[in-house]
């Protein structure tokens, strides 16, 4: 995909929500969404009346939803749509069904020590990319971590990275690559691990985005784990975003990018986006059995394009 043209934005009715839907407002201009949906699942027993003459705790939430999207949700172009739903549990089911019912590319939803479960599931199983943001998280990017495993996904997930950077003025590109010591994965994949090969793949690789205004610092690590090493990496470089693709099946897929977005989605105490460039407006069951991925398919790059900012806002 060519950038994020509908988002969903995943809100809980809580005073979190108003970090996120600032985060989610920055996201949508930088991006040029034509729609944006908010959605909000019910828990189970607060679908219906509660008593002769109460409102329904749908309509209730739903007022209570648009007034807050009405005042932290600004600044958009005045042709983006935003639609806002109230949702019946189960949490996770529901959610990645609304996503494939409206055709989104993007899942945006905040992320909390209870929500875990729901960031895991969201990160494998969703049809389309996941931008995950922690509690309080500033509405904005200045230094981007990028890990790259060399094969396709990582490759899109840099130039989307990148294409952020711009349209958002971050300071730094920080492109990373982790060469893992795990003995077993050295013994079977002896030729992989070259680290001149890797150095010189790499300069390439950020060579080709071609992209002057952006500054880029290349960065080379050993790690026994490769998530951890990216986020204690993050930590050092005092990342506010990391991009990461996922299903790594490169020249390096003994380090499984895939596995690695999963466990970063879940530990990061910075928001992460993990970029899934197959698997979009799928079935959630073709996603669910991997056929998001498709070996094999030619890939060429995505000339990714994002307006200016307009002002401005269409409900």
């Amino acid at each position: 995909m060519d950038r994020f043209q509908r988002i969903l934005v995943g809100i809980t009715n809580t005073e979190a929500d108003l970090y996120l839907l600032r985060y989610a407002a920055l996201v949508a201009r930088l991006s040029g969404a034509g729609r944006v949906c908010f959605a909000h699942v019910l828990p189970h027993g607060r679908d219906g009346l509660a008593g002769e003459g109460v409102i329904p705790a749908r309509e209730r939430t739903m007022a209570a939803l648009e007034a807050l999207v009405e005042t932290h949700f600004t600044g958009l172009a005045p042709e983006t749509q935003t639609v806002i739903d109230v949702l019946k549990a189960p949490l996770v089911n529901r959610s990645l069904d609304y996503a494939v019912e409206q055709e989104v590319d993007l899942v945006l939803v905040g992320h909390r020590r209870s929500l875990r479960l729901l960031a895991r599931r969201l990160a494998m199983s969703a049809p389309c990319s996941v931008w995950m943001v922690p509690e309080k998280s500033p509405a904005a990017f200045h230094r981007i971590l990028v890990p790259v495993d060399f094969s396709p996904h990582s490759a899109h997930a840099l130039r989307l990275a990148v294409s952020l950077a711009h349209r958002g003025g971050a300071v730094k590109c920080c492109v990373l690559h982790v060469t893992p010591t795990e003995p077993a994965l050295l013994h079977e994949y002896p030729d992989t691990f070259s680290q001149d090969r890797e150095r010189e793949e790499l300069r390439q690789l950020v060579a080709s985005v071609g992209a002057p205004d952006v500054q880029f610092e290349l960065l080379f690590e050993t790690g026994r784990n490769v998530p951890e090493t990216i986020l204690r990496v993050a930590a050092e470089q005092q990342a506010d975003l990391i991009v990461i693709g996922t299903r790594g099946h490169g020249a390096s897929a003994a380090v499984r990018l895939g596995s690695a977005a999963e466990h970063t989605i879940i530990h990061s105490r910075f928001p992460v986006l993990a970029v899934k460039e197959f698997g979009a407006r799928l079935g959630v069951l073709e996603s669910l059995l991997e056929k998001s991925c498709r070996p094999g398919m030619a890939w060429s790059p995505p000339s990714i394009s994002l307006p200016p900012v307009h002002k401005g806002m269409n409900r």
